[in-house]
């Protein structure tokens, strides 16, 4: 039994006589080919689904403008935690801030602020960037965080989410706010 031939019926004996054909007759080639062309459409998928959408929709704002903003409108504030590098982040931005209904809620029922990290980029992130980021310890992007006008936290919301759950997110956020009195958190 030690003697077995794993080869197909009259291919001869060795089970690689199928593999030498196929390198000796340029299949080599066709499998390299073959690779860059699923690598390369691997990529533009990866572009089309990762990139960030052309102008934004929602209007962010700093955190120090956003902050004052909120409390003279009495507005919730919605803080985007977010990292160029990050790729869920950007997925984020392109699926789910470009749709126009969910930039609309965003923009109209709260004062969106973008909290952009830039430890990776600079080294360090600005004095509002790091106050923020340890106020709510935040630990992970994209990280969505809405808190009172006063900074009082309501929610969060970590890692990536399609339109449909962060648009019920934001619906279940707002119901909150508007049963809260003013600068108490919901829990």
């Amino acid at each position: 039994m030690s003697n077995m031939d794993f080869s197909p019926p009259g291919r001869g004996s060795g089970g690689a006589g199928g593999f030498k054909k196929m390198v000796a007759g340029g299949g080599v080639a066709l499998m390299v080919i073959l690779f860059i062309a699923v690598t390369w459409a691997a990529v533009e998928i990866y572009k089309k689904t990762s990139m960030p959408a052309a102008a934004g929709l929602v209007e962010w704002r700093a955190v120090s403008e956003g902050i004052s903003e909120a409390r003279e409108k009495g507005k919730p504030v919605l803080f985007d935690f977010t990292a160029e590098w990050c790729p869920p982040c950007q997925a984020m931005e392109h699926n789910v801030f470009s749709d126009e209904k969910v930039a609309q809620v965003m923009n109209e029922s709260f004062v969106p602020v973008r909290v952009m990290d830039r430890v990776r980029e600079e080294g360090a992130n600005p004095a509002p960037v790091q106050d923020a980021q340890q106020k709510y310890q935040i630990d992970g992007f994209p990280t969505l965080l809405a808190a009172s006008p006063e900074g009082q936290e309501y929610a969060r919301l970590v890692g990536y989410h399609p339109k449909s759950q962060v648009s019920a997110w934001l619906d279940v956020v707002l119901s909150a706010h508007k049963k809260s009195p003013r600068g108490s958190a919901p829990r």
